[in-house]
């Protein structure tokens, strides 16, 4: 994990969250409308230019409303940049950009309170896993692949997110760059600070901005580049900056995170492809591009080759002990531990296994 290097003050502020999101702000005091984009009034939410001059995997109408708002916050931050281009501010852009779309039920300071906002209203949450092919077989299940603007790309440096700030990130899904990478937008934390050598590097906040003081930039950066078969699925990925370690797949806890008003949309076939030239082509979600999230999980303790425990809670009785590589279903994420359902004393049982032993996967 790169080094964030903050004030004093900041560290203490940031010790008492559970997320790199978690400082709370006053939304009333953020900004007034001389100073500030504030609402989805104030935005061109152009839907014809966006899709014309863009390239998009898969977007939907609320997609576009979303990647206006994520343009148009890239000049909106400046005149907030005291308040949000800051440490530990992430959740808060986030939040930010879909209220500017008018979208109000997810904004939240912290970023699991984003993805369980989602979870509770009906959204998808996929937690991928670490292995490069597992992940593209994972994405598979999404819409073959063609993950819909607007989506939440989170990382946490635990499974359950907890720690202190600097441990995690969250970013919002937007349009594909000319290489072909996927393109997320955040509160950027990469710049000169980040490098051995000081210096400054493509996809860095903007050394103007940097030379101002400030260390955080709202701004685009490419994630990851899909490798496809002749049939158009995920084979592999490929991630473009594994300096911004906290959105790199193959190295965080990563989850992907699809709210819900957009995922109806895609399933009642309001989803386009776009190749940034004009072109523009529907897109129809079928049974399997719109299949239910994998929630396989593979159970392991690299350091105890007896396996691992599940118990019945948390300070219950052990239920049983799951040989090493033992897999499941994943039932939910609790904390510091992980409730699975798997085969244990020859029966299926449910329970509570930690966290850090319980690796989500996905199989075809």
């Amino acid at each position: 994990m790169k080094t964030r290097f903050l004030s004093s003050l900041q560290l203490a502020s940031c010790f008492m969250v559970l997320s790199a999101c978690g400082i709370q702000i006053d939304s009333t005091s953020e900004s007034t409308p001389d100073t500030a984009i504030s609402s989805q009034s104030n935005i061109n939410h152009s839907g014809s230019e966006i899709l014309k001059k863009n390239r998009f995997h898969l977007i939907t109408p609320t997609g576009e409303k979303i990647f206006a708002s994520m343009k148009a916050w890239e000049t909106g931050q400046v005149a907030q940049a005291n308040t949000l281009a800051q440490p530990a501010m992430c959740a808060s852009n986030a939040s930010k950009v879909l209220e500017m779309s008018g979208i109000n039920s997810y904004s939240s300071p912290l970023l699991m309170t984003m993805v369980n906002s989602v979870k509770k209203r009906g959204g998808l949450v996929m937690e991928l896993p670490k292995n490069r092919s597992e992940i593209a077989k994972a994405l598979k299940s999404v819409f073959n692949g063609r993950i819909p603007v607007g989506s939440f790309v989170s990382g946490c440096l635990r499974p359950d997110c907890s720690g202190q700030a600097g441990d995690g990130h969250i970013a919002l899904v937007g349009d594909i760059d000319d290489a072909g990478y996927i393109k997320i937008y955040h509160n950027n934390w990469y710049r000169p600070d980040n490098n051995p050598e000081k210096k400054w590097y493509q996809h860095m906040i903007p050394m103007d901005w940097y030379n101002k003081g400030y260390r955080r930039k709202w701004m685009p950066t490419p994630w990851v580049y899909l490798q496809r078969d002749s049939a158009g699925l995920p084979l592999d990925i490929k991630v473009r900056l594994p300096e911004i370690d906290d959105l790199d797949p193959t190295n965080y806890y990563v989850t992907l995170t699809i709210p819900v008003e957009i995922l109806n949309e895609v399933k009642a076939n309001k989803g386009v492809v776009t190749d940034g030239k004009g072109g523009i082509s529907n897109f129809v979600a079928t049974d399997s591009s719109a299949s239910k999230p994998c929630r396989s999980v593979r159970v392991s303790d690299p350091s105890d080759p007896n396996g691992v425990n599940m118990r019945s809670s948390p300070s219950g009785t052990i239920l049983c002990s799951l040989s090493n590589g033992t897999r499941g279903e994943l039932i939910s994420r609790e904390g510091l531990w992980t409730r699975v359902k798997a085969e244990c004393n020859g029966k299926v049982s449910e329970g509570l296994v930690f966290s850090a032993f319980a690796e989500s996967f996905c199989t075809q």
